[in-house]
Order: structure tokens, then C-alpha cells, then sequence
């Protein structure tokens, strides 16, 4: 029986669901609240874009399209899509599905006027296939991993005021103690203080995504993760770092300030939170920061390049046009961030 290839209104489908939850674990209440978030809640499509390959009634393989916006170097708003939850059946790889499920998606996108999708989180073996299919490897995201051990901590003790930490909660809960408070830092429960709302930060140095109170509100919602937005002064700094916890590992995902103010924030949440490891996308991150990020771990820290942006047009005249002129396929036209995947 040939392949059949939908796109279907509702993502929450139950053999959808399940497929999610065999594929990455998690179970399937956590997969049915991490699809609704993703395609349902998103504040960038009006509906979702999500199609299924069936064998049968038997649902093999899926791939969305995630809404997103973008603010060009010259300040303009552009919206083009990315695709995730790309995923086949393992008795079904090898014959085509996912190949058809990203051809599919491109039509769909061209159809809504995107002049370009983007994938932010294939795996090697996806990119390839995604290559062959005409996407553009941009770049590697450079993402620096320490794993955590003393030599931080003795480096703090000697560059900042030492808190004695009570019996705080713990993971990202302790950013929110009096303890945090008393240190300098202050959570501001997504969201970014009033002088940083709405700008999108270095955005004069590459397409990068926007970050209004909106895209904020629904991208700190994922359900498989845990944030807090940090400050060191709330209301007085547009200062900020923003930190993704998932179990006792931390990724600084997004920053805004000098490079030095922002640092020292990190080290700040470092030292409260004394996690696992710590990461970073090296690739667009000052070196002030990837360089503290790879100093955080007893070991030498390790560097991972091969998952990266691609970027597929699909009406290339329309694209360099919305984009002022900027080449999508160079990866100094773009400021990304760990904010921008869910890979990490």
C-alpha cells in the first residue's frame, strides 16, 4: 500500500502524540503540551501547518512548520517559517517519508507566501537529506558544553561578593530566593525590562529574531523546559540574560548589554544554581561569553558543530527583497541565539 501524505488541523492527534512520545520520550501528556504550545499557541501562524505520512490508518511520520518573525539589519519585520518534529516511524526510514514530508512542507510554505523556510535543529543524517533537497548549510551553531567543577566556584570567590547560600530550592528556583536577591540577581518571570522590551538586541548585526512581549509570553511556555529572564537591577537595566534549564543542565539563550555586565550575570547564575554543565552557541555569542562558558568545567570543554542553520528559498528575489538585500545563505547575515531552537 503506497505512502499517503496529509496536512492534518489538529497536531494533538492521538497516534501523533504517541509517536512523539516513542521517538523522544517524556510521556504523552508532556508531548500532547509541547505540541498544543508549538503549533496551536503559536503567535505566528494563524493556523498549523503540520502533515503526516499514513500507512494505512497508521501514522509513520509527521513534520510542522513553526511561524516565526525576523527583524532584518535595517530594522524591517520579516515572517518565515521553520520546520521541526520532523520524525519517522524507524520501520519506515530509508523509504522516503521524510524526504516527502519536507518536500511537502516547502509547497505549503511557497503556497502562504514565504519566500524562504529555515531549519534550525536538524540532525546530521537531516541534513544531508535536507541538503540534497536543496537547503543551504549556513553554519555550524558552535555550541560550547563545560561540564561543571570546582575551578569556577574558586574563580568566584575571588571576583564577586560570596553568599553564603541557605536552603533554597532547587534548579532555576533558587534564582528566585532572597539568596538570589541579596547576590544581585533578580528574576523578572518572562518577561524583559521596560527598556528592552520590543528591541530586538544587536539587531545591526544580522537577521535576528524579534523579541517583543509577545514572542516572549509564548516562547518561555515551552513545556519541556524550564527559564528565567535575569536582571541585576530590575526597572533601572536593560541588562539581561535569559537561562533554559533541562534537569540540572543549564544554556544561556539569550543576552542583551555589555559584554562585561552580561558576564558577570552569568557568573552570578552560575554560582546560585551550581549546575551539571553550561552551554552556549559559540558561533554568534561575544568571545567574553563563550570564553567564560568554556572555563565553567573541570574539563576541557567540548565543542559541538554539526548541527547548524539551513536555509531553503523558495522565491529568492522575493527574499533578498523582504531582506533588504541581505544574503541568507551567509552566516554573518544572521545574530542568533539558543532562543531561536529547541534543540538545546
Amino acid at each position: 500500500m503506497p505512502y499517503r501524505i496529509e496536512r492534518v488541523a489538529d497536531p494533538l492527534d492521538d497516534r501523533i502524540v504517541a509517536l512523539r512520545a516513542r521517538t523522544f520520550g517524556g510521556g504523552e501528556d508532556l508531548n500532547r503540551r509541547y505540541l498544543r504550545w508549538k503549533y496551536l499557541e503559536n503567535p505566528y501562524l494563524s493556523e498549523p501547518v503540520f502533515h503526516v505520512v499514513l500507512d494505512g490508518d497508521h501514522i509513520v511520520g509527521c513534520r510542522g512548520l513553526t511561524g516565526a518573525a525576523w527583524i532584518t539589519p535595517s530594522g524591517d519585520r520579516v515572517r518565515i517559517p521553520f520546520g521541526a518534529e520532523a520524525i519517522v516511524d524507524p520501520d519506515h526510514r530509508r523509504k522516503g517519508v521524510f524526504s516527502a514530508l519536507v518536500r511537502t512542507g516547502n509547497d505549503d510554505a511557497a503556497g502562504l507566501g514565504f519566500p524562504a523556510i529555515l531549519s534550525l535543529s536538524a540532525t546530521p543524517a537531516a541534513r544531508a537529506a535536507m541538503e540534497h533537497l536543496g537547503y543551504a548549510f549556513v553554519a555550524p551553531y558552535d555550541v560550547v558544553l563545560s561540564d561543571r567543577g570546582r575551578a569556577l566556584r574558586s574563580r568566584i570567590r575571588r571576583r564577586v561578593i560570596w553568599v553564603k547560600r541557605t536552603a533554597a530550592p532547587g534548579g532555576l528556583k533558587r534564582l528566585d530566593s532572597p539568596d538570589a536577591r541579596s547576590f544581585g540577581v533578580f528574576t523578572v518571570d518572562h518577561a524583559l525590562p521596560d527598556e528592552a522590551a520590543d528591541v530586538p538586541p544587536q539587531s545591526a548585526s544580522g537577521i535576528a529574531h524579534e523579541r517583543t512581549a509577545e514572542y516572549l509570553q509564548w516562547r518561555l511556555g515551552n513545556p519541556l523546559f524550564e527559564y528565567r529572564v535575569v536582571v541585576s537591577q530590575p526597572g533601572a537595566s536593560a541588562d539581561y540574560v535569559i537561562v533554559q534549564a533541562n534537569g540540572s543542565s543549564i544554556r544561556f539563550i539569550d543576552w542583551a548589554g555589555t559584554d562585561d555586565r552580561v558576564v558577570d550575570l552569568m557568573r552570578r547564575v552560575v554560582h546560585l544554581i551550581d549546575p551539571r554543565s553550561v552551554a552556549i552557541w559559540g558561533r554568534w555569542a561575544p568571545p567574553a561569553m563563550s570564553s567564560f562558558v568554556a572555563a565553567a568545567g573541570r574539563q576541557r570543554p567540548g565543542y559541538e558543530s554539526d548541527r547548524g542553520l539551513l536555509v531553503h528559498h523558495l522565491d529568492r528575489k522575493e527574499a533578498t527583497r523582504q531582506f533588504g538585500g541581505v544574503d541568507l545563505g551567509k552566516s554573518g547575515s544572521w545574530n542568533l541565539r539558543m532562543i531561536d531552537s529547541d534543540r538545546y
